[in-house]
């Protein structure tokens, strides 16, 4: 695991920085600018859930922060929920977006009170359909990426909007979960 430190300064300057003791690499965290972009995002969005993607920084200070800023949490694994029960992250505040995951993770979630969940192929929704019935899913769509990022997420997550559509039919005509 890497060091770290929240600051509560709101720039950082090289004096500053060089006068920190520390490993390589050692990441500084603004906590200032943390919950201002939280603050930003409720602002832009007012009536919209902020969850705070855990695969970005699961630095437990961070997480503390983002909790009590009263974030909610987008998790992928078991190892991130036990992260979020380990700081009081209520189960409402929670949600499963990994796309694939072992029925016995849902079973997991599930028991801790998270009921929702993403999923992105007809295979992933009966999974969740088992073990979370009643639960709320919602659908992972591509993105058309034309931002010419390093990573273009179409290609690794989500289906098309036209299976999207066809996902939610089938989830609405076998009454499998609710749409969240």
């Amino acid at each position: 695991m890497s060091d770290y430190s929240l600051c509560s300064q709101p720039e950082f300057d090289r004096a500053m920085l060089a006068e920190l003791r520390h490993r390589t690499p050692y990441f500084v965290f603004s906590e200032r600018a943390l919950l201002d972009n939280l603050m930003t995002f409720r602002a832009h969005l007012p009536d919209t859930e902020i969850c705070y993607a855990m695969k970005a920084n699961s630095e437990k200070r961070v997480l503390e922060l983002l909790h009590r800023g009263g974030a909610s949490f987008e998790v992928a694994s078991k190892y991130e929920l036990r992260l979020l029960k380990e700081i009081g992250v209520p189960a409402n505040r929670i949600i499963f977006g990994t796309s694939v995951r072992a029925e016995s993770e849902i079973k997991d979630f599930v028991e801790y009170g998270v009921d929702r969940f993403a999923f992105d192929s007809e295979e992933e929704l009966l999974k969740i359909a088992r073990q979370a019935p009643g639960c709320r899913v919602y659908v992972r769509t591509h993105v058309d990426d034309k931002s010419g990022s390093v990573f273009n997420l179409a290609e690794k997550f989500g289906t098309s909007q036209e299976e999207a559509v066809e996902l939610l039919v089938q989830r609405r005509r076998r009454g499998w979960c609710r749409t969240a």
